[in-house]
């Protein structure tokens, strides 16, 4: 009996070990990517989303976030009310333990939603009733797959019936089959909404609406249609995602510009006017020719209090060539040598592109030709617009011929601080722009400021020339500039200019040398086309201090409007009270002249003289025609001080209520930014890729 027993177990055993080999050593993991079908034209996946999720609440940002009153907010929008209880419902969610419970059992691991092609009719649309356009809309839900991985050993059913027990919703539960693999369907009856589900290993797959979606996944694991994973185009941009992302995001271009352009081409054939037609046509081609070219758009983002995130744009062609709405050219950022560290924030671009917009500007004058040789025809007459010559005969140059070529496409500028105190605010702002023939903008920048009205000095400082326009508003605004090296700088006042010029003469006060600079890798060497640095905190207390100044101007001038307005309703009340004694004057004069023409009548009944009493109902009747007169000046003088007491009373916020928005709204939310110690993003290209980088450094 022993022997007996020991064979059973170790029969046991042995099919316990095969199961677990099976099981976790043949039987492959499956990914997100593997019960997915191919060529989708977006896809998105989150990871880790109740940690980073607790992580953020937790979080200093997190925290002052949940300070701010979006439901005062909102009130002092126009909008709909269910749309404000929705957004309201939605911020609270994610403060809310129901809705971090299904977070929890439903999305803590993985959460990925793919949208695939719908092919939609859109000429047919316009010839639908609401009822077919809305089927056919609905059609897009077919296309459209939620996949989440479970937490192990999970249960599917139990997760679903705990998330269902906690929504509160009526619902029906069914099972269906599709190729011997059961499909469950829940129904929400509230919303008419069917909700289809299978698990395959541990992730489960939805279909909102329709079980088509999950049919497909099963495809794919069945191997009859191929997966994501194997899509040699979706796998050859994932390199190009963050390390370790929690999101990413991939789209296909393609068929999502040609969707788009077909919607709006057919929509400039049903709703744009027949003699508008060709116009708007012609505009919409040249926006899409914008972005011939594009193949991919991908996008992935890594928190933490040292967060990453990029954006890639790739192209069928080396970017610049064939793209006209990305043909600038990558360079190195020579300009950050004059940059101090201590600033608000930064921006450097390198695609100024003045030819594109002077394209444009000749383009509109030939149209604006067109439409005055046309109305000619018709003999009416359309006033001109200001043509080319005007500034050529201003400047003595050619716009094409010399000004054009004389500017580079690199500009930016740069951010110290705000001012505050006197008169009103001034930004200590320096603007920066480079300059292919610097006597050419010499000679420009000396017709400008050669006016009769402006007083130009010029100063020696660090051996550069600075240059500056005296004006009545004292030193902190003194419109100046300088040449530095093949840049031109313009400063709000000469120290700005001075301050960049110390810079360059001690390179450890430079940006580069800035500790956040350095952490969020926006030092780094190589050629770019856009870099933009920012600390929001010194941005933050800048507008705080600047607040306080408004804030300061604001209670003034609602002081002035208090006076205005309580004079205005003390001489409202002295009018009323005038109207109210005319009018028991007029009365009066009345009941007199009513009884005296009763007089009147009686004395000549008994034909007896009347002159005396004739004219002193003349005399009634003047009075009476003059205090009517006197009611009505008096009443448009009303209607006048009703209106302007009733439009100053609709500009003005209750000093209560403006104190209760700058208190629970805009300072919370000035703290929530606060929190973010320094951001950063540069944009480059790559061959045929477009890449922008985002950091961001957060308090811990």
């Amino acid at each position: 009996m022993k022997k007996i027993l020991l064979i059973v177990v170790g029969c046991l055993v042995l099919a316990g070990a095969g199961w677990g080999v099976y099981h976790f050593v043949l039987q492959k993991k499956l990914l997100v990517e593997d019960v997915l079908p191919q060529q989708p034209l977006f896809y998105g996946k989150i990871t880790d989303l109740e940690k980073n999720l607790q992580e953020f609440i937790a979080s200093p940002f997190g925290q002052a976030v949940q300070k701010i009153n979006f439901k005062l907010l909102l009130d002092q929008s126009k909008m709909d009310p269910k749309q404000q209880e929705a957004i309201i419902k939605n911020i609270a969610a994610i403060y809310d333990p129901k809705a971090q419970f299904i977070i929890n059992q439903l999305f803590s691991q993985e959460v990925a939603l793919a949208a695939y092609s719908t092919d939609i009719d859109f000429s047919s649309l316009r010839a639908m009733s609401p009822a077919q356009r809305v089927e056919e809309v609905a059609r897009i839900f077919e296309n459209i797959v939620v996949v989440t991985r479970l937490k192990p050993s999970a249960q599917a059913i139990e997760v679903m019936s705990q998330v269902i027990s906690q929504t509160g919703e009526d619902v029906t539960r069914d099972t269906q089959e599709y190729q011997k693999h059961s499909i469950d369907v829940i129904t929400f009856k509230k919303a008419n909404v069917d909700l289809y589900y299978t698990r395959l290993q541990d992730l489960l797959v939805f279909g909102i609406g329709s079980r088509k979606p999950v049919e497909k996944a099963l495809d794919v694991v069945a191997k009859t249609i191929p997966s994501l994973s194997k899509d040699t185009a979706f796998q050859a941009l994932k390199p190009y995602n963050v390390a370790g992302a929690m999101k990413v995001g991939y789209m296909d271009l393609v068929k999502i510009m040609t969707g788009v352009q077909q919607a709006a081409e057919e929509f400039v054939k049903t709703s744009v006017p027949e003699d508008q037609r060709s116009q708007a046509q012609r505009q919409l081609n040249e926006t899409f020719e914008q972005f011939q070219g594009l193949t991919h758009l991908t996008y992935s983002y890594k928190g933490g209090p040292l967060a990453q995130g990029n954006l890639n744009l790739f192209s069928s062609n080396p970017m610049g060539e064939g793209l006209p709405g990305f043909a600038c050219m990558p360079v190195e950022n020579q300009t950050l040598r004059f940059i101090p560290k201590e600033i608000v924030g930064y921006n450097w671009n390198t695609c100024l592109r003045l030819n594109n917009y002077w394209g444009q500007w000749k383009q509109s004058q030939d149209e604006a030709q067109e439409r005055q040789a046309a109305a000619a025809t018709q003999g009416e007459k359309i006033p001109g617009e200001q043509t080319a010559e005007t500034i050529e005969d201003f400047l003595g140059m050619s716009i094409e011929d010399d000004i054009l070529p004389a500017i580079g496409d690199e500009f930016g500028g740069y951010l110290a601080g705000i001012k505050t105190g006197k008169m009103f605010p001034v930004p200590q702002l320096l603007l920066f722009l480079r300059v292919n023939d610097r006597a050419k903008v010499e000679a420009i920048l000396t017709k400008m400021m050669g006016q009769d009205f402006l007083v130009m000095q010029q100063e020696n400082y660090a051996n550069v020339t600075i240059n500056s326009a005296a004006l009545p508003l004292g030193g902190d605004i003194q419109p100046s500039y300088c040449f530095l090296g093949d840049y031109l700088l313009v400063g709000i006042n000469r120290q700005v200019l001075k301050d960049s010029l110390d810079v360059v003469a001690d390179p450890a006060l430079s940006l580069p040398e800035a500790d956040d600079f350095k952490i969020l890798n926006m030092a780094a060497t190589g050629k770019n086309l856009h870099m933009v640095f920012l600390k929001p905190p010194l941005l933050i207390q800048q507008i705080k201090n600047l607040l306080e100044t408004v804030n300061q101007w604001i209670s003034a001038q609602e002081d002035q409007r208090a006076a205005f307005l309580s004079g205005s309703q003390r001489r409202l009340d002295d009018i009323n009270k005038e109207i109210d004694f005319q009018q028991s004057e007029a009365k009066q004069f009345q009941t007199q002249a009513t009884a005296l023409a009763d007089a009147i009548q009686a004395l000549r009944s008994q034909m007896l003289d009347t002159t005396v009493q004739q004219q002193e109902l003349t005399q009634l009747e003047g009075k009476i025609d003059q205090a009517h007169k006197a009611i009505e000046g008096h009443q448009e003088q009303r209607q006048q001080l009703e209106k302007i007491i009733g439009e100053y009373k609709q500009q003005m916020m209750p000093p209560e209520k403006r104190r209760l928005l700058l208190d629970e709204v805009l300072v919370p939310f000035l703290n929530a930014v606060e929190q973010i110690e320094a951001l950063g993003w540069r944009a480059t290209q790559e061959e045929n890729v477009l890449r922008v980088m985002v950091f961001i450094k957060s308090k811990e």
